[in-house]
């Protein structure tokens, strides 16, 4: 402990410094926003609220030590690797539960037993051991590997957002100028007259599809889909499309 007094009363910070920190804490922010998001799976909300808080705690805490302020960057850096680390761990737990989950569902679903505790377990080690082992080639490596590679490869796996962009690219359209029949490709602006409130998540909006499909699981091990419910609906709303640079075409529509 004496050690960390000297430590600290022997740092030197000056008006400079500090704002050079407080810029550095903002690309700290980044990493927090992506661990955060990316590890522990939270809906962060807004997604800039690492860029303001750092700085800002920066700021308060330098109000009364310029010292102080610099300790909490070197608290805001090292918390990077805690909240890493911690959220590998985390991750690595929650993949390994939701794999035995779905293991257990297609034995139930084949009227086999579910797995015992230990092969549950082992779904986990994996994930942990690989972590372990980017940890132990040292910090430059775990930076590089876990803050650089990871999210890269992640972003390239396939999801339905851009499965659904990918099959629309490949629909025959028609520019809406010269469209004579058939889809046209129409980019504008939909502005709501009445919102609606989706029935997942609350939240407002134009309009809303609402499914329910049942997931039947073959002895083959593949999934066949079956629609038990089917609801759409939308409210009226503005829309607006700019034609070309001089005209621009507003309509309302309804669902």
């Amino acid at each position: 402990m004496s050690e960390f007094y000297k430590f600290y009363n022997n740092l030197e910070v000056d008006n400079g410094l500090l704002v050079m920190l407080m810029i550095m804490s903002v690309f700290v922010a980044i990493f927090h926003t992506i661990i955060t998001i990316g590890l522990y799976e939270i809906n962060l909300k807004p997604k800039w609220l690492f860029f303001v808080l750092n700085p800002l705690l920066m700021w308060l805490s330098s109000l009364s030590d310029k010292r102080l302020g610099a300790l909490v960057a070197i608290i805001l850096f090292l918390y990077v690797f805690v909240l890493g680390i911690i959220g590998m761990i985390v991750s690595a737990i929650r993949s390994g539960c939701q794999s035995s989950k779905d293991e257990d569902a297609r034995r139930r679903k084949k009227g086999k037993e579910t797995l015992p505790v230990w092969k549950k377990i082992l779904y986990t080690l994996p994930g942990l051991l690989f972590f372990g082992f980017v940890f132990a080639l040292g910090i430059p490596y775990f930076i590089i590997i876990v803050f650089i590679i990871l999210p890269f490869l992640t972003s390239l796996k396939p999801n339905n957002k851009k499965r659904f962009y990918k099959f629309q690219r490949t629909l025959p359209t028609s520019n809406i100028r010269s469209v004579a029949m058939g889809l046209a490709e129409i980019f504008g602006k939909v502005m709501t007259i009445e919102p609606m409130i989706s029935r997942i998540g609350s939240k407002q909006c134009i309009g809303f599809l609402h499914t329910i499909e049942n997931v039947i699981t073959d002895d083959d091990g593949k999934d066949s889909y079956t629609m038990n419910l089917l609801r759409q609906s939308a409210n009226h709303f503005m829309f607006r499309i700019n034609l070309d640079k001089s005209k621009l075409l507003q309509t309302e529509l309804n669902s």
